[in-house]
């Protein structure tokens, strides 16, 4: 419950920020949607601007993106603006890598259906068998019922032998 309530909260977070904010240059559109130094830069909250000013809803949302940014930052080095010349060449190389990484999926996925169905195929049969055997258990029970019945009813005539002779004829 409360981990559907903390997505809710984000979710509702990252749509108004979304709605808030200005439209991104062209420059940067090679990024994550959201980036987080990014936001920060377009509401004025990074470097000289200080936190949110106070009241605000995005306050809290604003320290934990400051305080997840600022743990990025320490390891890893970010790189310069792409260059002109090297950006369609990476974002073809990306699409290509995201898209034979998305046809590996597909086909491991596609073998996982195909084993699937055989293995239903083979219940089914297996279901089919047991059916057809239960109604052959089922004709032979009736069978043998019948013919226990006329047994019963032979030996219940026995005794009176003369008389039932004329009943059976």
């Amino acid at each position: 419950y409360l981990e559907r309530k903390r997505l809710q909260a984000r979710l509702r977070a990252l749509e108004s920020l979304r709605q808030a904010c200005p439209p991104r240059p062209q420059g940067l559109s090679l990024g994550p949607p959201l980036d987080p130094a990014w936001l920060q830069e377009a509401f004025g909250a990074g470097g000289a601007g200080g936190a949110l000013p106070k009241g605000s809803r995005f306050t809290r949302t604003q320290h934990l993106t400051h305080e997840q940014v600022g743990g990025m930052r320490a390891g890893v080095v970010t790189p310069g603006p792409p260059t002109a010349t090297c950006a369609p060449q990476d974002a073809r190389s990306r699409q290509a890598s995201e898209e034979a990484a998305l046809e590996e999926t597909l086909a491991r996925l596609e073998a996982e259906i195909e084993g699937c169905r055989g293995e239903i195929r083979a219940a089914q049969l297996s279901l089919t068998q047991a059916e057809a055997e239960v109604r052959q258990g089922r004709g032979a029970l009736g069978g043998r019922e019948d013919a226990l019945r006329v047994k019963a009813r032979a030996v219940e005539l026995l005794p009176d032998a003369q008389n039932n002779m004329a009943k059976l004829q």
